[in-house]
């Protein structure tokens, strides 16, 4: 956005919005020149803020996750499961499950979060719900499987939708109408998304069958936020964060 004022403001909300954003820098903003010694003070500052800002619920106790089905694919078995992270909530979720994993062999496993355009049926190579269409091409399909790609290489791997989007769309409401109530209930999409992946995340690692000290988050596009952010503050819980392009 330019101006063609002689003041440089903006009638224009998203030029000034992003006018804005450009000359006030984040107090936590990452410092390349700090010192050795401060980065793990200024990556608890900004654990802290971030958790703040996520505007977590403070809810009971809630049900464990229910399995739904179990299928045969080639190496693993793809299992459908929900979620139950706070009331009145239900996210569905896919786990592929490696041929060979259990607790006396646990494997690694990773958390994937498909793109605004995506679902876990295309993270999983899965035909799509119905009501989802997905017009990826044939090499993007392909590339964009990657829960299966990892359940091949003998890792666990979960598959889980953006909130609003595939199964969790709803016809009544646009993700951006789903936003901005929350906005105006104290929450906020991403902090919506991030608390059900840390709900499914604590639940993954009691699993016998998972190696707890090898859990990754990966996400493309949308996902990739959640996939940052979920490993941000977990730090005891996420071994590594991949950003899947």
């Amino acid at each position: 956005f330019v101006s063609d004022r002689d003041d440089g403001r903006f009638v224009d909300t998203a030029g000034f919005m992003q006018a804005y954003i450009k000359s006030n820098k984040p107090k936590l903003a990452f410092d390349a020149g700090m010192e050795a010694s401060a980065f793990p003070v200024w990556r608890e500052e900004l654990r802290t803020k971030v958790l703040e800002l996520m505007a977590f619920p403070d809810v009971p106790q809630q049900p464990e996750p229910k399995r739904i089905s179990v299928e045969r694919r080639d190496g693993y078995q793809l299992q459908r499961w929900e979620a139950y992270p706070e009331p009145y909530c239900v996210v569905p979720f896919l786990m592929l499950v490696p041929d060979g994993a259990s607790a006396q062999s646990p494997a690694p496993a990773v958390m994937c979060f498909p793109g605004s355009s995506g679902s876990k049926e295309s993270l999983a190579g899965e035909p799509e719900l119905k009501g989802w269409t997905n017009r990826w091409d044939a090499r993007k399909r392909r590339d964009n499987k990657f829960a299966q790609h990892y359940a091949r290489q003998g890792m666990v791997s979960l598959a889980i939708d953006n909130p609003a989007k595939a199964e969790a769309q709803s016809p009544l409401r646009s993700v951006t109408e789903v936003s901005n109530s929350a906005i105006w209930a104290g929450r906020n999409y991403l902090g919506i998304s991030v608390f059900q992946k840390v709900h499914i995340l604590k639940w993954l690692a009691r699993q016998s069958f998972v190696d707890a000290s090898r859990i990754a988050t990966c996400g493309l596009s949308l996902g990739s936020d959640p996939a940052d952010i979920v490993g941000l503050l977990n730090p005891r819980l996420v071994s590594a964060v991949i950003h899947n392009d």
